[in-house]
């Protein structure tokens, strides 16, 4: 009932009396390493529906969707990048969403992105240098809940320069419907600039300069 052996030599393969009929170790005796050759392949389900598999010198992919339920405070995904490529890298060739964070609890954050070690270069870009007249929108912030006022769309909240548009197009910033700062209150509809003494209480008399 017992085979004890300090090497074991399979032929062709190792299987299991019956599908799901049997276990690699246990709770309490667990294997050590799993040592995969090249281009080897991890596939689970009766059909074999989700697959792990070694791309040489490069990686490995996942054919099927990866769900990380991290239920304490710590992190559920940290991606250590030491070289000079990218950390992730999402390469949508359909029409749906390439990566969607959904925070479905009343005080989360979607987002964060700390830069408090950058000394040089960006923490957020986006980069756009297709030569395509198709009408694109790098960013869009898209907020038509009906009870979501009071809502801060886009907040910049910095001691130095809070908010920079450096443009090299034909148009820097352009609304067909002028641009409204703050919200129907005379107050809230200007635009103040404390150093340099700018004070503009109609938002459709801002106009451009050099």
């Amino acid at each position: 009932s017992n085979i004890r052996s300090a090497t074991i030599t399979a032929e062709t393969a190792f299987v299991p009396d019956a599908n799901d009929g049997a276990d690699l170790g246990t709770t309490s005796l667990g294997f050590n390493d799993i040592f995969l050759a090249d281009s080897g392949r991890i596939a689970f389900g009766n059909d074999q529906d989700v697959t792990l598999t070694h791309a040489a010198d490069v990686g490995l992919t996942l054919v099927g969707k990866l769900t990380i339920d991290q239920d304490d405070a710590d992190i559920g995904l940290r991606i250590e990048q030491a070289g000079d490529e990218r950390g992730i890298f999402i390469d949508q060739n359909g029409n749906g969403t390439a990566l969607n964070i959904d925070s479905e609890t009343t005080t989360a954050e979607g987002i964060i992105v700390d830069c408090s070690a950058l000394t040089t270069g960006k923490a957020l870009m986006v980069n756009s240098n297709s030569s395509s007249s198709a009408t694109r929108q790098l960013v869009r912030i898209t907020n038509d809940h009906a009870s979501a006022t009071g809502t801060t769309n886009l907040y910049v909240d910095n001691d130095s320069d809070g908010f920079v548009a450096d443009f090299h197009g034909t148009a820097g910033i352009r609304s067909a419907a002028g641009i409204s700062f703050g919200t129907d209150t005379a107050a809230a509809n200007r635009l103040d600039d404390y150093e340099e003494g700018t004070h503009v209480t109609d938002a459709d008399d801002i106009t451009s300069g050099s």
